[in-house]
Formats: structure tokens, C-alpha cells, sequence
């Protein structure tokens, strides 16, 4: 199975299951970052270059805000910086990997791989790929709909 493949299927399960987060606690690495912190640093630590938040938006299925807290919270901590190298403004800002980060990045991701292999056993590529697709549009269809309520909710109390 694609690494890649693996790696969003680890994100998607790591966002959404408590059994996720009962294993996660369980490895040794997961006592610096909480399960979201991980899975972005790990999106960000696989991209050579680096990521945006934009794109770590679109990798892991969190919202914006979310995004920007947990880069702000990671590069407070040492685990990412911004890219000395990225001179492309249009791209956005991009995030890569400290030392630190990268360390701690790699082991994470060896974990969630070797995870996503097991849980994901015989079940065939191309239904992985479907349900990652779907679970994504209703994960962002989730939030998109909790905003309208929360604005709506605001609107009534002015």
C-alpha cells in the first residue's frame, strides 16, 4: 500500500476514534504532543520543503484555526520553523521540521504507518481511497456547518 495512502488514513483515524487515542498514548513518543500536534507534525516532517498551513489544512481534515494554533504551539516548542529557503511568497509560509521535530516527527510516523498497516488489512486500496475521500468531505461538511450554526447563534443574540 502507498505511503501516502497510509499516512492520511493515520490522520483520519488519529482525528476521529478513541481507540486511537487510547494506542497513541501508548507510544513512548506521544508523551510531547497531543494526538493533533502529531499528525501535523508528521504531515510536515514527510513533505521535503516543507508545508503550508493551507496544505496541512487540506492533508489532515482540521480547520484553520485549529492549524494555526497547534503551528504556533510547535514552533513555540521547537518542533518546526519556518523554511529559511522559501523565498516564494505566493506559496504561503512553509513550515519544516526542527531538529527536534524531526526526531520525534520520524518515530511518530513510523508508528502511525505501522498501525495503519495493521488496522487497514484486508481491505482493498481502492476502498481505503474511497473512504478517506467521503470522510474528509464529511468531516469539512461538519465544520462548515458548525460555523453557519455558531454564526446564526450570533446573529440571533445582537
Amino acid at each position: 500500500m502507498d505511503r501516502s495512502l497510509l499516512e492520511h488514513l493515520a490522520a483520519l483515524m488519529i482525528q476521529k476514534t478513541h481507540s486511537f487515542a487510547r494506542i497513541y498514548a501508548c507510544i513512548p513518543a506521544s508523551k510531547e504532543l497531543n494526538i493533533s500536534s502529531a499528525v501535523c507534525l508528521g504531515i510536515i516532517n514527510g513533505i521535503e520543503g516543507g508545508c503550508s498551513a493551507t496544505e496541512l489544512k487540506e492533508m489532515s481534515c482540521y480547520d484553520k484555526a485549529l492549524i494555526s494554533r497547534m503551528l504556533t504551539d510547535m514552533q513555540n516548542d521547537g518542533y518546526i520553523i519556518r523554511n529559511p529557503e522559501d523565498k516564494d511568497k505566493q506559496r504561503g509560509m512553509r513550515y519544516i521540521p526542527s531538529e527536534k521535530g524531526k526526531i520525534l516527527g520520524d518515530m511518530l510516523q513510523a508508528e502511525f504507518l505501522k498501525i495503519s498497516s495493521e488496522v487497514s488489512k484486508d481491505i482493498p486500496k481502492e476502498d481505503l481511497v474511497k473512504f478517506y475521500e467521503v470522510s474528509c468531505k464529511l468531516i469539512n461538511n461538519l465544520g462548515d456547518y458548525s460555523r453557519e450554526l455558531e454564526t446564526m447563534k450570533t446573529e440571533k443574540g445582537k
